[in-house]
């Protein structure tokens, strides 16, 4: 009885062959410098999107600190004038 294959190997006494060098990729030069262009303009596409709705966001919350501390400005100087009246 021999001992049980190493967790790494899969299957037990065969090696692996790597296909994908010996097979020619049917893209030609001339079209992967346009794919990794596509893909360029994509990432830059997507990035601007991404920065426009963060800015939107980031105004969005920093309008509503505004409107929160308006509404604690006057909640605290209401709580201020109660407090001298009952004096």
């Amino acid at each position: 009885m021999g001992m049980p294959p190493a967790k790494s190997d899969p299957i037990p006494h065969t090696r692996r062959v790597r296909t994908h060098d010996a097979v020619e990729s049917p893209m030609t030069p001339q079209e992967k410098a346009e794919r990794q262009f596509k893909k360029k303009q994509r990432q830059q596409v997507e990035g601007a999107e991404a920065m426009a709705e963060y800015e939107q966001r980031a105004r969005e919350v920093r309008a509503n600190m505004a409107r929160l501390r308006e509404l604690r400005l006057a909640r605290d100087a209401s709580t201020r004038r109660n407090v001298a009246r009952a004096r």
